[in-house]
């Protein structure tokens, strides 16, 4: 019984490989697309990953602070240590 389960789960597994590789390709029509698009893929999961790492290694998530000490406050501020929010002036 063991092993009937997890051949069943090595031909899921398969399956979905299969049906990954199927939406990748899907609106493909050359090699440099599929290397566009693997690209893409590697740099939004290495990007999350690095973000994931980050938050693990200061203890909380990105903005997270922020959010609990400023609530209200614009998210635009001067690079001093008394932050005051910045102003911008269209000419």
């Amino acid at each position: 019984m063991e092993v009937k389960r997890h051949e069943n789960n090595k031909t899921r597994i398969k399956r979905k490989k299969m049906e990954l590789v199927q939406l990748l390709v899907e609106d493909c029509k050359t090699t440099g697309d599929i290397q566009a698009k693997l690209k893409k893929l590697f740099a939004g999961t290495i990007e999350q990953m690095l973000e994931a790492e980050m938050d693990e290694h200061l203890g909380y998530e990105k903005n997270s602070v922020f959010d609990m000490l400023y609530p209200n406050r614009n998210r635009q501020l001067s690079n001093s240590p008394f932050s005051k929010p910045l102003r911008t002036r269209h000419f």
